[in-house]
This record gives structure tokens, C-alpha cells and sequence, in this order.
């Protein structure tokens, strides 16, 4: 399965882009008074999810980023399970864990909301009852994303550090980002910090993936 090292090395850079635009749509709906917090208010998020398009498109990038970050962790774990098998399995473990709760929560938002939009329009405590019970599930599949996704990029990180022809700095940058996501439900601010740096690795490794040539031990 060498070529999904360069399948893996064409994730990472949609991945990359992907997570670009993600934040860029996040700003424009700041700038729009959709700030962090706003949807927690039932009114301000149902009419906002009735009046853009931005909810949605945020939705198929998170189905998107489901798909992309189990193939650049498989990717990594075909070229470091040789060296690091443990590391790997439990990667993709946490992978795979990343890409269902990250398409779970795309889909309750996706198919969830719209319905909501109706349901408050027609009854509004009911709405806004309903409303909030999604958002505590929302609110659990994204944080627990979050951390899969952190776990599974640490591991790769550490599997990839002991690797003689894999980048060190690219390597610690795994293991920067990872620890960062792992620890942004107990740290908040890492939250807004690791998303940053999500970009910076996933170019650099969709670039590196793609140049080097794909290893075969």
C-alpha cells in the first residue's frame, strides 16, 4: 500500500486548505455578530441558521476534515508502522475515533438544524428546548473530536520523532499540536491556538508526504 502514503501526503494539504477556509468562514460570521458564545442563545443561532448558508458549508467541512484526517493518519502509519507499531495502531484507533464524532456532529448540524429552524418558527419554547438539547450533544462530539483528533496527531508526532529520515521540526510540531488539542477542554485558550498550527503541519506533512518518496520496509 505504498501510494497511500502520496493519497495521505494530498489529504494533508486538502486538509490544510480545508482548515483555511474553516477559519476564514468562523471570522466572516464573527464580523457578521455571530460570536463565540452566540450559539448558545437559541433565537440568535435559529436565525441565523435560517437566513446563511455559512452554518452549512462549516458542516460539509467538518464531513470533509472526518474523511481527510483518517487518511493523513494513515498515511503516517504506513510509513512509521514498522518503527513505531503500537504508536501507530493506537493512532489510527484515535483516528477513526476523530473521523465519527467529527461526522456525527456534521450530520446532527447538517440534517438537525433546518428541522430546528421550522420547529421554532411554529413554536418557539419548543424550539428553543430542542434547540438546546442538540447543542449539548454538539457541544460533546465536537470536544470529543477535538481530543481524539489531539491524541491521534501526538502519537504520530512521537512515532515520527524517532524516525532518522522524518523531520524533527515537523515531528515536534505534530507533538506541539497534538498535546495542545489534547488539552484545550481543560485549557480553552489552546483551542483557538492549535487550530493554527493545524494548517502549519498539515502543509508542511502533505508537502513532505508528496516529495519523499514513499517507504516500503
Amino acid at each position: 500500500m505504498k501510494n497511500i502514503q502520496k493519497i495521505g501526503g494530498f489529504a494533508s494539504v486538502v486538509f490544510g486548505i480545508s482548515f483555511t477556509i474553516l477559519l476564514v468562514l468562523l471570522i466572516t460570521i464573527a464580523s457578521q455578530g455571530y460570536v463565540p458564545g452566540s450559539g448558545n442563545d437559541p433565537a440568535k443561532a435559529l436565525e441565523f441558521a435560517g437566513s446563511s448558508l455559512i452554518p452549512y458549508i462549516i458542516y460539509l467541512l467538518y464531513m470533509l476534515l472526518a474523511l481527510l484526517i483518517v487518511l493523513i493518519i494513515m498515511a503516517l502509519a504506513d510509513r512509521l508502522k514498522d518503527r513505531a507499531p503500537v504508536q501507530m495502531q493506537l493512532a489510527m484507533i484515535a483516528a477513526s475515533a476523530t473521523g465519527i464524532f467529527f461526522l456525527v456532529y456534521a450530520m446532527l448540524g447538517y440534517v438537525g438544524e433546518p428541522i430546528l429552524v421550522h420547529v421554532y418558527q411554529q413554536d418557539a419554547a419548543g424550539g428553543a428546548t430542542a434547540y438546546l438539547a442538540m447543542r449539548v450533544v454538539s457541544n460533546a462530539l465536537n470536544s470529543s473530536a477535538i481530543f481524539a483528533a489531539g491524541w491521534a496527531i501526538l502519537l504520530a508526532g512521537w512515532a515520527a520523532i524517532r524516525v532518522v529520515d522524518f523531520p524533527k521540526a515537523l515531528a515536534s510540531l505534530l507533538l506541539l499540536a497534538g498535546g495542545l488539542s489534547v488539552s484545550a477542554f481543560l485549557i480553552p485558550i489552546f483551542s483557538l491556538l492549535a487550530p493554527l498550527l493545524y494548517i502549519v503541519w498539515s502543509i508542511w506533512l502533505g508537502v513532505f508526504l508528496l516529495r519523499e518518496p514513499a517507504l516500503t520496509l
